[in-house]
């Protein structure tokens, strides 16, 4: 078992915390931003560096009858036109990559070409030069679906029939840096430069029934989120055909840019931020139903009451 680290050099190290191998950068690039693996089988990598994408892979060499490693360059990508602010794994075939410009491309892992162009703008500076459109974040659903933070705003996707299923443009104030599903996919949480935190969902959505038909429904974050079924989804080709995403909940409790979100389930989720504080949030109706239990205990059986 190995694994590699990235910075102003490549670090390839074993499961003891051995260094193994080092592969030093060109002075001239910039500090790799970005690592995923791409194909466990063969041991590639693919890194972000400014605008460039460049795939390594691991060799074992034979030295003295003893095994080394050693990280090797294989290819450089065709570059984004600029900086790559998002690096993901779709699936054992693709991986998709995401810029400053707004576009989102999705790469073959196997062949490590350009296969589609999820998003692409034509004036992508905007005013100012403020990159209006630009991907802060992308995270992978189901294998196929890409839920992207584009701008102030959000977008889902479709990768097998390159398909837009649904766009939030403005869901909040500044720039919108991660999202997740929460509450075990019932939500889907959105944090913001903005410094605030947002629940998404369908107006049809009561959280509470929600919680309680949970494990009977046995539907995807996807299919909760969209308020449709695989099916019909599969068999349908427009976002106009989905209702759009409405604010369900906002939680304000950080004082500068929100940075992470992290899910713990049908319990609540953790935030992190710019201003240094971790903050756990609690899922309200799932506290308002045990405090509930606990007075109808109570109630039924009176003797339990000092």
């Amino acid at each position: 078992n190995m694994f590699v680290s990235a910075g102003e050099q490549l670090h390839l190290w074993g499961e003891d915390g051995a260094l193994l191998d080092t592969f030093p950068l060109d002075k001239q690039e910039a500090d790799i931003s970005l690592l995923i693996s791409t194909n466990l089988k063969n041991e590639r990598f693919v890194t972000a560096c400014d605008k460039e994408l460049t795939v390594y892979s691991i060799k074992d060499l034979l030295d003295l009858n003893e095994t080394s490693y050693r990280i090797c360059q294989d290819k450089r990508l065709p570059e984004h036109l600029e900086a790559v602010r998002a690096l993901v794994p779709v699936s054992d075939k693709l991986f998709a990559s995401g810029s400053l410009d707004g576009t989102i491309l999705l790469w073959s892992s196997e062949t490590f070409t350009p296969l589609k162009k999820l998003n692409t703008m034509a004036d992508y500076k905007g005013k100012a030069n403020m990159y209006p459109y630009s991907v802060q974040y992308i995270a992978c659903e189901n294998q196929k679906y890409l839920l992207a933070a584009i701008g102030c705003g959000f977008a889902l996707f479709d990768t097998v029939s390159n398909t837009l299923l649904c766009r939030k443009v403005k869901a909040h104030y500044s720039k919108v840096t991660q999202l997740t599903f929460v509450c075990d996919g019932l939500l889907l949480a959105t944090c913001s430069e903005d410094g605030s935190i947002r629940l998404w969902g369908q107006k049809s959505h009561n959280p509470g029934e929600q919680l309680a038909v949970k494990a009977s429904m046995g539907l995807s974050p996807i299919e909760r989120f969209l308020d449709i079924n695989f099916g019909q989804l599969h068999h349908s080709k427009s976002p106009d055909h989905f209702p759009e995403p409405v604010l369900l909940g906002e939680c304000l409790g950080h004082c500068g840019s929100v940075m992470r979100i992290v899910d713990q389930g049908l319990e609540g989720m953790f935030s992190c931020g710019g201003d240094h504080l971790v903050i756990a949030w609690k899922n309200s109706e799932l506290q308002k139903m045990k405090r509930n239990q606990v007075i109808q205990e109570k109630v039924l059986n009176p003797s339990v009451i000092v």
